[in-house]
């Protein structure tokens, strides 16, 4: 079975373009992948919105939140990887 390859200039600029497409186009990082969109989706949809969080509008602060979930759960992903735990 031969393995596709995959293209590091298209994974850079589907992540430069909507942040964590571009870990699903690799099939790699997907969990993470899927939060960063889930987070730039907060932000797009809800970030000019006038509810807030002190001065953050909502959509900013959910976004940042989720965004701080997701590299999280990547560092404690990739240390048990390195560890050679699954």
């Amino acid at each position: 079975m031969l393995k596709k390859i995959k293209s590091p200039g298209l994974a850079a600029f589907l992540n430069v373009i909507i942040p964590g497409v571009g870990y699903l186009y690799v099939g790699k990082r997907t969990e993470f992948g899927t939060l960063l969109i889930i987070s730039t989706i907060i932000a797009m949809v809800s970030g000019t919105g006038n509810i807030s969080v002190g001065d953050i509008p909502i959509g900013l602060f959910l976004s940042y939140f989720v965004s701080l979930i997701a590299f999280g759960y990547d560092g404690f992903k990739i240390a048990k990887e390195t560890n050679g735990m699954k």
